[in-house]
């Protein structure tokens, strides 16, 4: 016999680190920003003087910090805050014990595997790569779980 109050405590637990871990990003995301937009624009007016690497390094640099990079930043941190909304949305809903809409879980399955493409499409470095896998693998680990717990809540009835 399914304990279906069990399966809800778990939940609210589950969507509240959820929202925890996607409030965190959103604001690391936004604190980056700013960093991001005075390297490249130290890139683009050829002042690289100031930050103090090689050529090597700067040239990696470039790489790394283009449009690209900070729109998908953009996008990432826009896709943070929706996913905690929704999460916020249905603490609620499980606080007036209403099923909860597995939105946010199927976004962040989605936010987390587009990262992991684009580290193998970006990144150079495999401590890197591996090092982003683990945190996503965790991600959708936890939202997989979740929707495996919203599923057990709609066969309650």
């Amino acid at each position: 016999m399914v304990s279906y109050e069990k399966v809800r405590q778990t939940l609210k637990t589950t969507t509240l680190a959820i929202a925890i871990f996607n409030i965190i990003f959103a604001g690391l995301g936004l604190i980056s920003l700013p960093g991001l937009f005075a390297i490249r624009s130290m890139i683009d007016s050829g002042n690289t003087d100031a930050l103090q690497m090689t050529s090597q390094q700067i040239d990696v640099l470039k790489e790394s910090v283009t449009g690209v990079a900070i729109a998908i930043v953009f996008i990432g941190i826009i896709a943070n805050i929706i996913i905690a909304v929704f999460c916020f949305i249905n603490l609620s809903r499980l606080k007036k014990e209403k099923l909860p809409t597995p939105l946010p879980y199927y976004i962040g399955i989605v936010l987390a595997t587009a990262s992991v493409i684009y580290t193998f499409i970006a990144s150079t470095s495999m401590s890197g790569i591996l090092l982003q896998i683990g945190f996503q693998a965790i991600f959708i680990f936890l939202f997989f779980f979740a929707l495996q717990q919203i599923k057990t809540l709609s066969n309650q009835n």
